[in-house]
């Protein structure tokens, strides 16, 4: 069920590092700084990481692209856990923002070719 190519792949990474940097905005509401820092952390890091990354979007093209992939499901598993490790589960929206995310960058890892930028 991989049908998601790396280019669209790509293209949705550098949309979520951009909502991850936006969200802090939304977030305020809910007053908790370890959510708002794990958004810009995780931000920064899927830039980098889409950066560095040996598919179409990617500009150095270091890292390869199942490498890549490894690295986004156990993102995805973090930031499901993440509320709770960072001691904000009991905020609503910080809780389902990040839930929702890691959920998404989930079923984005399930239905991505990974082998299709080698």
């Amino acid at each position: 069920m991989n049908f998601l190519s790396p280019r669209i792949h790509g293209i949705l990474d550098y949309f979520t590092a951009g909502l991850f940097a936006l969200a802090p905005i939304f977030l305020q509401a809910d007053g908790s700084q370890v959510a708002i820092f794990s958004c810009y952390v995780v931000a920064g890091t899927l830039l980098v990481l889409s950066l560095l990354t040996r598919y179409p979007p990617g500009v150095l093209r270091i890292i390869p692209f199942p490498v890549h992939g490894s690295i986004e499901f156990f993102t995805a598993v973090g930031l499901c856990a993440l509320p709770w490790i960072g001691g904000f589960a009991e905020l609503p929206m910080s809780r389902m923002f990040f839930l929702g995310s890691g959920m998404s960058l989930l079923s984005l890892w399930l239905i991505t070719d990974y082998r299709g930028a080698e």
